[in-house]
């Protein structure tokens, strides 16, 4: 199952376009969520997170989730610089 249930207009509404842009702007990792229909779907999980304070002033995290095929992570010869990283699914506010 795919993380990232707020459209980027949900998560700049939620959050902010400022922070939405500083989330987007940092590197993501492996999440290393092993999850069956990730590998029946052939891809990897990957995410980025930034602390946020929302608009009634509880601290949150915003994450944003990148799904990019496993055969681009796999034969990119540790260079992750030549993944397509257009493969953003979504963000979560927690």
């Amino acid at each position: 199952m795919r993380h990232g249930k707020l459209t980027r207009e949900q998560a700049i509404e939620r959050a902010g376009l400022g922070v939405v842009e500083k989330v987007e702007g940092l590197n993501c990792d492996f999440t290393n969520r092993v999850d069956q229909s990730l590998d029946l779907e052939g891809v990897y999980e990957f995410a980025a997170s930034v602390d946020m304070v929302d608009k009634d002033g509880i601290k949150r995290t915003l994450t944003v989730y990148y799904y990019p095929d496993k055969s681009q992570v796999d034969n990119c010869e540790g260079d992750l610089g030549s993944v397509d990283w257009d493969c953003i699914e979504g963000y979560d506010i927690d």
